[in-house]
């Protein structure tokens, strides 16, 4: 976890608490304020893993369309017993 994920939560979680005390006047914006950076940050860690993945899908295509380990398309070798006498 990150430290910036961790913070988030720290705050979400001391704002419920100064809730449930009742030690703090505005707790109610302080939670929402808690939950809508929470939800942000993992809109964006989401949107970088889906960018990540998108991205990988790409080069795996990629190696697919150059035929990279990919050995059917070549002649049979000498003496392979593929029974065209090479």
């Amino acid at each position: 976890m990150t430290d910036k994920s961790q913070a988030l939560i720290d705050e979400l979680v001391a704002a419920s608490i100064a809730f449930g005390r009742g030690v703090e006047p505005d707790w109610q914006t302080r939670i929402e304020k808690a939950q809508r950076e929470l939800r942000e940050y993992i809109d964006e860690l989401e949107a970088e893993i889906e960018r990540l993945t998108v991205h990988s899908d790409i080069e795996r295509q990629d190696d697919k369309c150059s035929g990279h380990g990919d050995i059917s398309n070549f002649p049979p070798v000498m003496g392979s017993g593929d029974g065209l006498g090479w």
